[in-house]
């Protein structure tokens, strides 16, 4: 998740999206709207032109948010949505827009998703099943939790980033350890 107000402070490194402090992002996603603040908007098709990829749930904003100067803020809205217009294509199920170094999607999240080229995490279909996944410069973390209270996981999760090796930690009982790994599949239990 993240702000409008982070989003003003966001650049882009090398395709990437950066935000205040360590957070490296490949991709912004929208969630379905209708309203969005005009600088909002600027600024996502900003970090674009700069070579970002934006992806929005279903389609771009139609419409501002409050009524002060709001004939003059929905024409803006208008205009800035005016500049893709002609750039649209159908790629993998989603429309995507070519903008400067970067790509706006919308359409249908998953299919979006996949369009920009970012790999899913599966194990989100397992009810009650979280994950926080940050990269360094040596790997990458996973911090795996089930949150549902009657459902136990006792099958082999598979994760979207591949590893060389998994080890676990245990922070309700203290336990720590290599796990079992596929490395094939890149699959954990």
């Amino acid at each position: 998740y993240v702000s409008d107000r982070q989003l003003e402070a966001a650049r882009v490194v090398r395709g990437e999206i950066k935000l205040p402090g360590e957070g490296m992002y490949r991709v912004v996603v929208v969630p379905r709207t209708v309203h969005m603040p005009l600088p909002t908007m600027r600024q996502l098709l900003n970090l674009a032109r700069t070579g970002a990829t934006v992806v929005f749930e279903g389609d771009l904003p139609a419409d501002v948010p409050g009524w002060g100067d709001f004939l003059k803020r929905r024409q803006e809205l208008a205009a800035l949505s005016a500049v893709l217009a002609g750039r649209w294509t159908t790629e993998r199920g989603s429309r995507c827009a070519h903008l400067g170094e970067g790509l706006v999607l919308k359409g249908e999240l998953l299919s979006a998703i996949a369009a920009a080229g970012v790999p899913r995490e599966t194990m989100f279909d397992n009810p009650g099943l979280m994950c926080v996944r940050r990269g360094f410069d040596h790997g990458r973390y996973y911090f795996i939790a089930n949150r549902s209270a009657d459902h136990a996981i006792q099958e082999w999760i598979t994760l979207a980033m591949t590893n060389a090796s998994v080890f676990l930690l245990d922070p309700l009982s203290g336990r720590t350890g290599a796990g079992e790994y596929r490395s094939g599949t890149h699959q954990l239990t």
